[in-house]
């Protein structure tokens, strides 16, 4: 009867798994297809963010239909037997990505961090950079060790014929526990710097009541919210698998959480990495109507409204099919510049808000 009991509640975990996994590919194909045929030329200009954006949905899409085969293949390692070898080289490569994933996405605030600091901050950049790529090659050798340990305590016995839902190691779990501090660490550094940046920010234009001055609070508020994207959401994920993995509890619900949180985590952090970089720190805005011809004026020409036409846009256009007016859609900037005061001299690159502090 234990034995019974214990063979439906594996079955029914893998169900529950299978259908997590397909809603997560419907949602990275849908946002890999909305990414690449909605993305604005100004994104696709960027070329290093967007390739790894599309690489990041990649990865997604990848893992979810290795899950939906790996759930497959428990079913029938447990019923049948004979399949434990190929499942558990799935079943590592899912863990393995279920690091590798959220690291990809987390390599977008290598940007903004690259932005806030030019060369010009002197010892800062080199610093601040430094560390955060210390960190992520640090998490890039803990998905190299959970492929490592894998192949010796998982793919190993399996490949000796061993099945796989009898094979008990708690590498990935110490794996994981260690991948999710990394993580924690990662995102609150990145966080705490960019925070700081905005404080900076804020301070520096607290008691200016101009219209440029506004537009520069706005964009902080960009700035403010993007932050927050790449930051709250795998944190929260990481907290969950913490907790759960140092309780130590081999309950099915245990189980669960950890992998709830694991697949909101890959999830989270490839759908807000996007969404964060719409207010991109690496682009300027694209002027309205209204302010191009004081921009004709003073001798600088209007930025082409074609980069604020979207993929499918253009091609409808090109088409005849859809005409999209070139000031429907606005680019917003994160990294606030200095404002250009009337009779206000050439400052140097030093005295714009993007300081050393």
């Amino acid at each position: 009867m234990n034995d019974f009991e214990g063979a439906v509640h594996y079955l029914e975990s893998n169900h529950r798994e299978a259908c997590l996994a397909s809603v997560e590919l419907g949602i990275s194909l849908s946002l890999g297809l909305a990414f690449v045929v909605l993305s604005t030329k100004a994104q696709r200009h960027h070329l290093a963010l967007f390739l790894i954006n599309c690489f990041s949905i990649a990865c997604v899409i990848g893992t979810s239909t290795a899950r939906l085969r790996m759930t497959s293949l428990k079913i029938q390692d447990r019923l049948v037997g004979g399949v434990g070898a190929e499942l558990a080289r799935i079943n590592l490569a899912c863990y393995f990505f279920c690091i590798w994933t959220p690291l990809v996405a987390d390599t977008t605030l290598l940007f903004k961090l690259e932005t806030l600091y030019p060369a010009w901050t002197g010892w800062k950049r080199p610093a601040i950079l430094g560390t955060y790529l210390l960190l992520l090659t640090a998490r890039l050798c803990v998905a190299a060790a959970m492929i490592w340990l894998g192949m010796i305590n998982y793919v190993g016995p399996a490949d000796r014929g061993a099945d796989f839902w009898r094979i008990h190691s708690n590498v990935k779990a110490t794996v994981l526990f260690i991948s999710a501090q990394f993580q924690l660490v990662t995102c609150s550094f990145a966080a705490s710097v960019l925070f700081r940046r905005a404080y900076v920010f804020s301070s520096a234009v607290k008691e200016k009541t101009s219209e440029a001055h506004q537009k520069l609070r706005r964009q902080l508020r960009f700035f403010i919210e993007s932050t927050f994207m790449t930051f709250l959401p795998p944190v929260i994920c990481q907290v969950i698998i913490l907790v759960t993995l140092l309780t130590h509890s081999e309950t099915h619900a245990a189980k669960r959480a950890v992998g709830w949180g694991m697949d909101l985590n890959m999830t989270l952090s490839l759908i807000f990495s996007i969404l964060a970089t719409s207010w991109s720190t690496i682009r300027t805005p694209l002027p309205s109507s209204s302010t191009a011809a004081p921009e004709q004026e003073q001798g600088r020409p209007p930025q082409s409204p074609s980069k604020n036409k979207s993929f499918l846009a253009s091609v409808l256009e090109r088409a005849g099919i859809f005409h999209e007016p070139d000031d429907s859609v606005e680019l917003l900037a994160t990294v606030p510049s200095r404002p250009e005061a009337e009779g206000e001299a050439a400052h140097s690159p030093r005295d714009r808000w993007l300081r050393p502090s």
